[in-house]
């Protein structure tokens, strides 16, 4: 944990709430993405503080985890961390997830969303993450 530089991990931490809150706002996606469910506001408001929570705890973890591979990988800066980011999200998240929310009958207008978002955010953090490595 101490070749970690916890201040940029915890920027992208809180950079991924901050474009979730933005991603999913009525200007952009959050109607499209509630349609896709059939769901309403009313509904997605019901279920309570668990998937802020969630989201928190999964991006911590997240977080650290490309910061670890970017030290052990010795990506030392901002293109090279969006290469590392595009492979995770291509080769991992998307891949995973997309399968899974296919399976579960999801419409593609929130899979492409939420997997957007995914995207998107990655090659941020690991950008982020890889230009501003702790001085060792």
């Amino acid at each position: 944990m101490k070749n970690h530089n916890h201040l940029a991990v915890w920027l992208v931490i809180i950079l991924h709430q901050v474009l979730g809150y933005i991603w999913y706002a009525p200007f952009l996606f959050l109607n499209v993405w509630l349609a896709g469910q059939g769901r309403t506001m009313a509904q997605l408001n019901a279920s309570g503080p668990a998937p802020i929570i969630w989201s928190i705890v999964a991006n911590i973890i997240a977080a650290y985890t490309i910061s670890w591979l970017i030290i052990k990988l010795d990506v030392k800066n901002f293109w090279s961390g969006a290469k590392l980011g595009v492979v995770l999200s291509a080769g991992f998240f998307i891949l995973g997830l997309g399968a899974h929310y296919k399976f579960l009958g999801i419409a593609d207008s929130v899979v492409f969303i939420d997997l957007g978002l995914l995207f998107v955010w990655t090659i941020i953090a690991a950008s982020i993450l890889a230009a501003w490595r702790k001085k060792m």
